[in-house]
């Protein structure tokens, strides 16, 4: 059954949280003159699997993973006004261990932000522009630079409720 499109974007938000989408942004510099410009901009998507998901391609854990950064990156692409607009690098399959803890792995799929034609290397401005817009794209699907963080945006499009406060103490005390 095909989803609506109403439907999609709670079901990439939810993804996005399941998996623990965050990005970072990795800068490819050159000498232009007496300073260093940037002459190419990649974004990398993560998300997070458990080890038990597997570390095969056809896994089922594996797999859906993919799919959400797959979704997530083309929704950055559809949202950024970037000229010309980010590239889907294709995915290659690596596992990568876990900022999140022993018992998970990352994938990753890279982004790359073009330079526009007849732009110069030491044309600055433009590319941190580009890269503003890209993370305005980012952090409108809630994807966070650096590290997962829980979205403050519900599937719904609201504002998340806060969570509830924790009894100080040892586990088990109660409040």
């Amino acid at each position: 059954m095909a989803r609506s499109p109403a439907s999609a974007p709670r079901s990439l938000a939810a993804d996005i949280q399941e998996h623990r989408i965050y990005f970072e942004v990795q800068r490819e510099t050159a000498q232009h003159g007496e300073a260093r410009v940037t002459v190419a901009l990649q974004i990398w998507l993560w998300a997070t699997v458990p080890k038990r998901a597997g570390s095969l391609p056809g896994d089922d854990g594996c797999r859906a993973a993919v799919a959400a950064l797959q979704d997530a990156a083309a929704a950055v692409v559809a949202q950024a006004r970037v000229t010309p607009p980010p590239v889907i690098e294709p995915f290659r399959w690596r596992l990568y261990q876990s900022r999140h803890g022993p018992e998970a792995d990352e994938l990753r799929l890279e982004l790359t932000v073009p330079a526009p034609p007849r732009v110069e290397a030491a044309d600055q401005p433009h590319r941190e522009r580009d890269l503003a817009e890209v993370r305005r794209a980012l952090d409108a699907l809630g994807i966070f630079e650096g590290s997962w963080r829980p979205s403050l945006v519900t599937e719904g499009g609201g504002p998340a409720a806060p969570d509830r406060p924790r009894p100080r103490g040892p586990p088990g005390a109660g409040p």
